[in-house]
């Protein structure tokens, strides 16, 4: 039996995450991003590079390194 998604995992699979955006508007380096999220600076550079979609809880980590609530990661 397949579970259905929460919405908020679909629209995170589904839409661009601005993070180099919000990264370049805090004056944030790679490595410090990765510091103050807990999130791997390769994985920041492939999120960035749109060639991984990343799991909610991520997002959520990277937002609230970012001093930004989650849904500011989506245009």
């Amino acid at each position: 039996m397949r579970v259905p998604c929460p919405w908020y995992i679909l629209t995170a699979m589904s839409q661009t995450v601005y993070l180099r955006e919000w990264r370049i508007r805090k004056s944030l380096s790679y490595r410090k991003l990765a510091k103050l999220s807990g999130v791997a600076l390769s994985g920041i550079q492939n999120i960035e590079a749109g060639s991984i979609s990343p799991r909610v809880e991520t997002l959520e980590r990277l937002a609230a390194a970012l001093g930004v609530g989650f849904h500011a990661l989506f245009k």
